[in-house]
């Protein structure tokens, strides 16, 4: 296998090109032209400029391209940093699309869609020169960077390639395709394939020419990834991620969610059409996160890693949407600490948007880490503070964002045939929570919150007015993580009364239990979530509490005085404060429902970026 110069290659690719261009009659159009791959203005390159009325070069590589820009100091060329994989323009933007010398390196159905997509109706792709298996052999033999690097990238190359073919997994992006399947991706992406042919130089080289139809589709939607959340577990969680999924489904996104846990969230996830990944959180932060961080110092000279990587871990993600629910701050300790930063650092290495909803953020602690997290927050596409108190805390940190209301105010109920004794009875929904006992026995004693909680109930509940246990988180067996069952077990238990029911809410949805919230009289919750249901459905709430966003989101209805904290909980002052409420029952449910549209209009703000095409949102989401 002899030796081919560079120039050689180069000047013999030119040529193709220039004939190629007269052959198709595309020579004096006024083309626009996108060269996909354009390196430092290569001779090719260069010819298509000199024919284009308008011509944009687009690289990954920085240093090739201000080469390139100083090569034209008087006339330089539009020359823009991006990814072929979601190219930043417009449907139907080009006459011309080359990417010449570059197919093999990228995610090829991704491209191909994309190209399909800013490609005029009639338009053509040049695909030329794209390589075969034996310009790796070819590299072992003759390295043109220095060996090591050479005959690494070629194995690895060779062996994903021969994975792929043997069992059609593809372990990376980068792998030779033979020219038939380049021309069967070609048509899948909607692009009609006009001629293909190899040409020997040494070795074997693919050319492909296609021509978009005159009727083509709009091309692949791009996936959103959905972090931060549950569909199972947590309710409030689970609220969030249903309407996210749904409002970025209507966004012309395919929604993602990444799931710590997967088995649980199944069953609700395919009620609702969410699609899953497991996400474990050991592997993302300790192994995933950063073989990411090692992709990126290596993306100039492996640009095939970090699309390898996004493929096996976050499917095709072009965004990323964080449902947090309370993020950096220090009372979660380092282990929250780490946690977060994963999925801050995840996105910027994938070099996707990320969006973070409405969430309480802070305060923040002290420390190296803790140093570097507002920086890292002030690259964050667009922050949603919720509550005053995040407010203040990024505006200290300068950290801009946006105030917007819970996502979970957006959920709507779900009609269920909720157990008969309710159904016909004005009852007290109790909803218990796992947090708050953990806080309160660890002050009290063992058992205390739910004899507390007994003594309530048995004060309250009458043959006319029961009341109904109801877990908002929710899991199978006895654990207290992100489980309320146990609790009100404990609580059925403790009680006298015979005017207090449980309900069964395993395998029940947020819409459902919003719904039976909805129909009660008042709603006795440690629950946020459960606080926004009852809220969202104008049912007026006695809170106990243990943080800051209680009360902040208490006092969008005027209602912080109906907030308990936990180190001033008792039964006499949880009494005290129901009677009062349902004294002014009236009163306060017309406060609630005055709030309440002011309310959902702000929590619409989650998704004031999002245009009903995905690719105008992720160039809007780009240009910012």
């Amino acid at each position: 296998m002899p030796r081919v110069p560079r120039e050689t290659r180069e000047q013999g690719l030119a040529e193709l090109t220039a004939g190629l261009l007269a052959e198709l009659g595309l020579v004096g159009k006024g083309l626009r032209v996108l060269d996909i791959g354009c390196a430092n203005i290569r001779p090719y390159s260069a010819h298509a400029r000199t024919l284009a009325e308008e011509y944009v070069g687009l690289d990954l590589a920085m240093g090739e391209l201000r080469d390139a820009a100083g090569r034209h100091p008087d006339a330089p060329p539009m020359l823009i940093h991006g990814s072929a994989e979601c190219l930043p323009f417009p449907d139907a933007r080009f006459d011309l699309v080359l990417c010449n010398d570059m197919l093999a390196y990228t995610d090829k159905a991704r491209v191909l869609a994309e190209i399909q997509r800013v490609l005029v109706p009639g338009g053509y792709l040049l695909s030329l020169y794209n390589n075969g298996i034996g310009w790796s052999l070819y590299k072992l033999r003759h390295p043109e960077k220095p060996w090591w690097v050479e005959w690494a990238h070629s194995l690895v190359v060779i062996v994903a390639t021969g994975v792929r073919r043997l069992t059609g997994w593809r372990p990376f992006h980068t792998s030779f395709n033979t020219l038939a399947e380049l021309t069967t991706l070609a048509a899948r992406a909607g692009l009609e394939p006009v001629r293909q042919w190899s040409v020997d130089i040494g070795f074997e080289k693919l050319n492909l020419i296609c021509r978009k139809p005159l009727a083509g589709g709009a091309g692949v939607r791009p996936t959103a990834l959905i972090t931060g959340g549950y569909v199972s577990q947590n309710m409030g969680s689970a609220a969030m991620s249903i309407v996210t999924s749904a409002r970025l489904r209507q966004a012309g996104f395919d929604p993602l969610l990444l799931s710590k846990y997967r088995d649980d969230d199944q069953p609700l996830a395919d009620r609702y059409g969410i699609a899953l990944r497991s996400a474990p959180q050991l592997r993302y932060t300790f192994l995933v996160l950063p073989l990411l961080a090692v992709a990126a110092l290596l993306g100039y000279l492996i640009p095939a890693l970090i699309p390898a990587i996004r493929r096996r871990w976050f499917g095709d993600a072009r965004l990323c949407y964080d449902l947090g629910g309370i993020t950096f701050s220090r009372d979660r300790g380092l282990s929250g600490l780490l946690i977060n930063l994963t999925w801050l650092l995840l996105p910027r290495f994938l070099r996707i948007p990320l969006i973070k909803g409405a969430q309480a953020i802070g305060p923040f602690g002290a420390g190296p880490l803790w140093r570097a997290v507002p920086p890292l927050l002030r690259r964050v596409t667009r922050i949603y503070s919720r509550g005053a108190t995040t407010q203040a805390l990024l505006d200290a940190a300068a950290v801009p964002n946006r105030p917007a209301a819970d996502i979970a105010f957006l959920l709507e109920p779900e009609l269920w045939d909720i157990p008969v004794e309710l159904a016909t009875r004005g009852y007290i929904a109790m909803l218990p929570s796992s947090v708050v006992k953990i806080r309160f026995d660890r002050r009290h004693g063992e058992g205390a919150y739910a004899r507390l909680l007994a003594g309530v109930v048995d004060a309250l509940a009458t043959a006319d007015r029961p009341v109904a246990l109801i877990a908002h988180s929710y899991r199978a067996g006895q654990t207290l993580n992100s489980n309320d069952l146990p609790v009100c077990q404990a609580v059925m238990a403790a009680c006298r009364s015979a005017h207090v029911i449980q309900v069964d809410v395993m395998g029940r949805s947020p819409g459902e239990l919003k719904y039976l919230i909805s129909l009660a009289s008042l709603c006795v919750t440690g629950r946020f979530h459960g606080m926004v249901a009852a809220l969202g459905s104008g049912v007026p709430v006695v809170v106990t509490t243990w943080s800051h966003k209680y009360r902040e989101v208490l006092a969008e209805f005027s209602q912080e005085a109906v907030a308990i904290p936990t180190d001033e909980l008792s039964g006499d002052a949880v009494l005290a404060t129901i009677d009062r409420v349902l004294a002014a029952s009236a009163s306060v449910r017309h406060q609630i429902d005055a709030a309440l549209p002011r309310v959902r209009a702000s929590a619409q703000r989650n998704f004031e970026l999002f245009d009903t095409d995905a690719h105008t949102t992720l160039r809007r989401l780009r240009d910012r």
